[in-house]
């Protein structure tokens, strides 16, 4: 089979603009930190790699919590550490780390390509990952104020997958999950071929992520 050669299909540009930068974008940030932290009181981090690196927010945040995590790209003119296509990291990145990362990344490549991408991922990462992808959909919220218990908040989300539309490949995303062909069903079947699954959430501000907490299947 003809290996696919990927390109940047997004302006790097993108990256540093007002558009970009909305508050759910921002809201994300936080949920991406707050997962490393989590699992970083329970288990020993000490080397961590952040693959698709954007605007840098996110390596920028782990910084200032005591963490140096490497970035890696496949894009030069975003300066990672190592540029690299997320397929060729077994070839190319000659280290392992405790904790891999790869937010918004997986769905940029052909799906042929996911399970491909997860065993480079496996090759790099000594025990974890953590990773999130688009979860297409129609969310229904509802934010109760309660100010007669001290300003409480009582939020419902909820978020109903587009399991009836396909993909129109656009945006740089090849695919979603949420979409028909794309359930979460088939994502955790590819995900588990390499990585147990410890934990799976949904962004809790709009539902509009899917992360994943997984660890990896050692032969």
């Amino acid at each position: 089979m003809r290996k696919h050669i990927y390109k940047p299909r997004v302006d790097s540009g993108i990256y540093f603009t007002d558009a970009y930068l909305g508050i759910s974008r921002f809201l994300t940030y936080r949920e991406q930190l707050m997962s490393v932290l989590e699992l970083a009181r329970a288990e020993p981090i000490n080397t961590i790699a952040e693959i698709g690196i954007g605007n840098v927010v996110t390596s920028s945040l782990l910084r200032n919590f005591g963490f140096y995590p490497v970035t890696i790209d496949y894009n030069p003119k975003l300066n990672p550490d190592i540029v690299c296509s997320v397929t060729e990291l077994r070839r190319k990145v000659k280290q392992q780390f405790d904790l891999v990362l790869c937010y918004e990344v997986l769905e940029h490549l052909k799906f042929s390509d996911f399970g491909n991408a997860l065993q480079n991922i496996a090759a790099i990462t000594r025990s974890y990952l953590i990773m999130s992808l688009p979860y297409a959909g129609l969310t229904f919220k509802v934010h109760l104020y309660l100010s007669k218990y001290g300003e409480r908040q009582l939020n419902i989300i909820k978020r109903l997958p587009l399991f009836w539309k396909s993909h129109v490949v656009t945006g740089g995303h090849y695919w979603e999950p949420g979409k028909r062909g794309f359930s979460k069903r088939r994502i955790r079947r590819n995900i588990t071929r390499y990585f147990d699954i410890q934990k799976e959430w949904l962004y809790a501000y709009n539902n509009s992520q899917i992360f994943y907490l997984c660890k990896k299947i050692v032969v």
